[in-house]
């Protein structure tokens, strides 16, 4: 299993969500019932990674996952890759590799200008408020130019009390896979 710190995961899937025509801010975002109606995909529960953990052990032998981190990635692709392949007794793919980032997001003017402009057009996604419809608006900031969606300070706020919830998850995965860099990359801990 590869993870990610929560805070990042949900602000990566409305940054998703935003470049596909969503409307909603952040906190309405995140405050969708059921939560199949937004697209943090399959319900904030999905990001409990100790009861997907828990769930796996019903199918496959414990000894038989392997957690790794996001964030290990995104520090140093190489390490990582070296560690990866050595965990799961793979050889590593000869040639480069480049690991530079290859999807790209909004900064965080580009988010709420494009969540602006998406009222104005009723393509994309059918969770939204629409206002008008001027066709050609839906491709007007169609591809991001930033490959690092940083978000301002009130989304990471928003984010940080929302994601409250998995402290208890997050220790709970810290004693089951032994993990011990989870504070280090700043996951939300007791």
């Amino acid at each position: 299993l590869l993870i990610r710190r929560q805070q990042d995961m949900i602000y990566s899937l409305y940054n998703l969500y935003i470049k596909k025509g969503g409307t909603y801010t952040l906190r309405k975002f995140l405050e969708q019932k059921p939560p199949f109606k937004t697209s943090l995909l399959f319900g904030k529960d999905f990001l409990c990674y100790d009861q997907v953990i828990h769930l796996l052990r019903q199918f496959v032998t414990p000894d038989s996952i392997k957690v790794f981190l996001y964030e290990e990635l995104a520090q140093n692709g190489a390490d990582f890759l070296h560690q990866f392949c050595s965990k799961l007794n793979l050889m590593l793919p000869g040639g480069n590799i480049v690991f530079s980032p290859m999807n790209s997001g909004y900064s965080s003017r580009q988010l709420q200008l494009k969540r602006v402009l998406n009222h104005l057009s009723k393509r994309g996604t059918p969770f939204k408020q629409n206002f008008l419809h001027l066709p050609f608006i839906y491709n007007l900031m169609k591809q991001p130019n930033v490959t690092t969606h940083k978000m301002n300070n009130r989304n990471e706020q928003t984010l940080d009390k929302f994601c409250v919830q998995y402290r208890e998850s997050n220790a709970s995965l810290r004693d089951l896979t032994g993990i011990d860099k989870l504070p280090e990359f700043d996951y939300p801990l007791p």
